[in-house]
Protein backbone atom coordinates (compact mmCIF):
# COMPACT_ATOMS: atom_id res chain seq x y z
CA UNK A 1 0.00 0.00 0.00
CA UNK A 2 1.23 3.24 -1.13
CA UNK A 3 0.11 6.72 0.82
CA UNK A 4 -3.24 5.85 1.73
CA UNK A 5 -6.07 8.12 3.95
CA UNK A 6 -7.57 6.69 7.04
CA UNK A 7 -10.70 5.29 5.58
CA UNK A 8 -9.00 3.93 1.82
CA UNK A 9 -10.38 1.03 0.23
CA UNK A 10 -6.27 -0.16 -0.35
CA UNK A 11 -6.72 -0.10 3.79
CA UNK A 12 -9.56 -2.65 3.20
CA UNK A 13 -7.77 -4.54 0.20
CA UNK A 14 -4.61 -4.71 2.95
CA UNK A 15 -7.03 -6.26 5.31
CA UNK A 16 -7.91 -9.51 3.26
CA UNK A 17 -4.41 -9.93 1.80
CA UNK A 18 -3.64 -10.18 5.82
CA UNK A 19 -6.62 -12.91 6.60
CA UNK A 20 -4.96 -15.08 3.44
CA UNK A 21 -1.71 -15.07 4.81
CA UNK A 22 -0.11 -12.68 2.02
CA UNK A 23 2.68 -10.06 3.22
CA UNK A 24 1.69 -7.09 4.16
CA UNK A 25 4.05 -3.48 2.95
CA UNK A 26 2.86 0.40 3.24
CA UNK A 27 5.22 3.04 1.76
CA UNK A 28 3.59 5.87 3.83
CA UNK A 29 3.60 9.57 3.06
CA UNK A 30 4.21 12.50 5.73
CA UNK A 31 3.48 12.13 8.82
CA UNK A 32 1.45 15.41 8.89
CA UNK A 33 -0.80 14.11 5.76
CA UNK A 34 -4.21 13.34 5.71
CA UNK A 35 -3.55 11.19 2.86
CA UNK A 36 -0.78 9.01 4.81
CA UNK A 37 -2.70 8.51 8.14
CA UNK A 38 -3.69 5.02 6.80
CA UNK A 39 -0.21 3.75 5.79
CA UNK A 40 0.99 4.81 9.11
CA UNK A 41 -1.82 2.60 10.99
CA UNK A 42 -1.19 0.11 9.34
CA UNK A 43 2.25 -0.33 9.89
CA UNK A 44 0.87 -0.29 13.54
CA UNK A 45 -0.40 -3.70 12.86
CA UNK A 46 2.11 -6.61 13.71
CA UNK A 47 3.64 -8.09 10.35
CA UNK A 48 3.21 -4.71 8.26
CA UNK A 49 6.89 -4.28 6.35
CA UNK A 50 8.04 -0.55 6.24
CA UNK A 51 9.06 -0.40 2.73
CA UNK A 52 10.70 3.42 1.30
CA UNK A 53 11.40 1.75 -2.73
CA UNK A 54 11.55 -1.29 -5.10
CA UNK A 55 14.59 -2.20 -3.30
CA UNK A 56 12.81 -2.79 0.20
CA UNK A 57 9.83 -4.83 -1.94
CA UNK A 58 12.53 -6.96 -3.48
CA UNK A 59 14.18 -7.31 -0.55
CA UNK A 60 10.63 -8.57 1.31
CA UNK A 61 9.91 -10.82 -1.61
CA UNK A 62 13.13 -12.23 -3.07
CA UNK A 63 14.95 -15.01 -2.40
CA UNK A 64 16.69 -15.21 0.97
CA UNK A 65 20.49 -13.91 0.84
CA UNK A 66 19.95 -13.29 -3.17
CA UNK A 67 17.82 -10.08 -3.38
CA UNK A 68 18.88 -8.77 -0.54
CA UNK A 69 18.62 -4.73 -0.63
CA UNK A 70 21.79 -2.76 0.07
CA UNK A 71 22.40 -1.52 3.29
CA UNK A 72 22.36 2.23 3.45
CA UNK A 73 25.36 4.03 5.08
CA UNK A 74 25.92 7.31 5.52
CA UNK A 75 29.45 8.61 4.15
CA UNK A 76 32.83 7.37 6.09
CA UNK A 77 33.92 10.47 7.61
CA UNK A 78 37.23 11.02 8.80
CA UNK A 79 36.05 10.84 13.10
CA UNK A 80 34.77 7.06 11.70
CA UNK A 81 38.64 5.57 11.50
CA UNK A 82 39.57 7.22 15.30
CA UNK A 83 39.78 4.65 17.94
CA UNK A 84 37.94 4.22 20.77
CA UNK A 85 40.05 5.91 23.01
CA UNK A 86 41.08 8.42 20.42
CA UNK A 87 37.29 9.49 20.25
CA UNK A 88 36.75 9.18 23.92
CA UNK A 89 39.67 11.76 24.49
CA UNK A 90 38.23 14.10 21.84
CA UNK A 91 35.17 14.60 23.40
CA UNK A 92 37.00 16.33 26.09
CA UNK A 93 39.09 18.48 23.81
CA UNK A 94 37.04 22.04 24.02
CA UNK A 95 36.01 24.56 20.77
CA UNK A 96 37.19 27.43 22.36
CA UNK A 97 38.95 26.67 25.80
CA UNK A 98 42.22 25.65 26.17
CA UNK A 99 43.33 22.47 28.24
CA UNK A 100 45.69 20.37 29.38
CA UNK A 101 46.06 16.93 28.72
CA UNK A 102 45.55 16.40 32.78
CA UNK A 103 42.16 18.22 32.59
CA UNK A 104 41.25 16.57 29.47
CA UNK A 105 42.02 13.09 31.09
CA UNK A 106 39.65 13.96 34.11
CA UNK A 107 36.99 15.07 31.98
CA UNK A 108 36.75 11.73 29.89
CA UNK A 109 37.93 9.34 32.68
CA UNK A 110 41.51 8.51 31.06
CA UNK A 111 44.52 8.12 32.25
CA UNK A 112 46.74 11.23 31.93
CA UNK A 113 49.19 8.99 30.03
CA UNK A 114 46.79 7.51 27.86
CA UNK A 115 45.75 11.23 27.28
CA UNK A 116 49.06 12.38 26.73
CA UNK A 117 49.66 9.62 24.25
CA UNK A 118 46.51 10.30 21.85
CA UNK A 119 46.55 13.64 21.67
CA UNK A 120 49.71 14.11 19.32
CA UNK A 121 47.86 11.72 17.01
CA UNK A 122 44.75 14.10 16.90
CA UNK A 123 46.92 17.35 16.64
CA UNK A 124 48.85 15.23 13.25
CA UNK A 125 45.16 14.17 11.95
CA UNK A 126 43.61 17.73 12.32
CA UNK A 127 41.26 17.25 15.17
CA UNK A 128 43.14 19.69 17.96
CA UNK A 129 45.39 22.24 17.98
CA UNK A 130 47.92 22.88 20.70
CA UNK A 131 48.52 26.15 22.22
CA UNK A 132 50.18 27.50 25.00
CA UNK A 133 50.68 23.97 26.22
CA UNK A 134 46.80 23.01 26.10
CA UNK A 135 44.62 22.21 23.59
CA UNK A 136 41.52 23.29 21.35
CA UNK A 137 39.80 21.81 19.11
CA UNK A 138 40.93 22.61 15.24
CA UNK A 139 39.29 25.37 13.53
CA UNK A 140 40.13 25.78 9.58
CA UNK A 141 41.70 29.27 9.89
CA UNK A 142 43.99 27.39 12.67
CA UNK A 143 45.14 26.52 8.70
CA UNK A 144 45.46 30.32 7.24
CA UNK A 145 47.10 31.72 10.70
CA UNK A 146 49.80 29.03 10.30
CA UNK A 147 50.31 29.54 6.55
CA UNK A 148 50.58 33.33 7.76
CA UNK A 149 53.02 32.82 10.52
CA UNK A 150 55.19 30.71 8.06
CA UNK A 151 55.35 33.34 5.27
CA UNK A 152 56.32 35.61 7.52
Amino acid sequence: MVEANLRSGARFTLGRARELGRMVMAMPGPVTSAMSVGSHEELRVEGSVLVTGVAHVVDAVGLVGDDLAPVLRAEETPEDRLTPLQRQVLDGVRPRKILNAEEIAAIVGVSTRDARRTLPSLEQARFITSQNGGYRLFRKSDDKNRRAQAET
